[in-house]
């Protein structure tokens, strides 16, 4: 399938940091030292019972995404990340596929997409004291686990971002009538599989374990 890949390597990070101060931001959108690029994925499949797969309906293009693809991270943050990977963490989808595992959620039910990479996610137990703490943008595990590092989707190797056709992704909420969603994003189709997790509250969409 099809989708937008963000790979780095220290030798492309020198030539492509150097060449930008010479021509601008177009040397990361095109080029040899470019960081971004529309190639060929495996089509995602479920990795566990406990997951679910979601077509994405749109996804934000973040201030975060912009800073990665023109490597305006800094190198030091390379601990939690892991290349090539797809971006794109802001995720309005639908399920069209549930594992044997998953208990509250149905094809076709509209979610949005908790990003975190945290214990649960993880497949971490005990769980670290921020997660425990109801704090899991705090995990102290974002690179240990069933999963690459990556403190969130769109960082991670081995959970597809929004940017592209379809992918897997973690940590689901239901969501409420599309049209109080605000599409900020162009409109997209693209699948991704996460481990199912119900965030239900009468008058929003909150988590039920805030610790999960």
């Amino acid at each position: 399938m099809k989708a937008l890949q963000f790979d780095v390597t220290t030798s492309r990070f020198i030539v492509a940091k150097t060449l930008g101060t010479l021509f601008g931001k177009r040397v990361f959108y095109q080029g040899p030292a470019k960081t971004i690029r529309l190639t060929d994925i495996p089509d995602p499949i479920l990795p566990a019972p406990d997951w679910v797969k979601i077509q994405t309906i749109c996804c934000g293009f973040c201030g975060s995404d912009l800073n990665l693809i023109l490597l305006h991270d800094s190198p030091t943050a390379s601990p939690f990340t892991s290349f090539p990977c797809v971006p794109g963490h802001e995720i309005v989808g639908r399920i069209i596929e549930t594992g044997t595992g998953v208990d509250g959620f149905t094809p076709g039910d509209r979610v949005v997409v908790n990003p975190t990479l945290n214990c649960v996610t993880r497949g971490i137990d005990p769980v670290c004291r921020s997660c425990r703490a109801g704090r899991p943008g705090n995990c102290e595990n974002f690179a240990e686990g069933d999963l690459p590092p990556g403190m969130f989707i769109g960082i991670n190797s081995g959970i597809n971002g929004g940017f592209r056709r379809s992918g897997r992704h973690d940590r689901t909420r239901r969501c409420g009538p599309a049209n109080r969603i605000r599409q900020y994003a162009r409109k997209g189709r693209s699948l991704s599989c996460y481990r199912g997790r119900r965030y239900r509250e009468s008058g929003g969409a909150v988590p039920a374990n805030p610790g999960a």
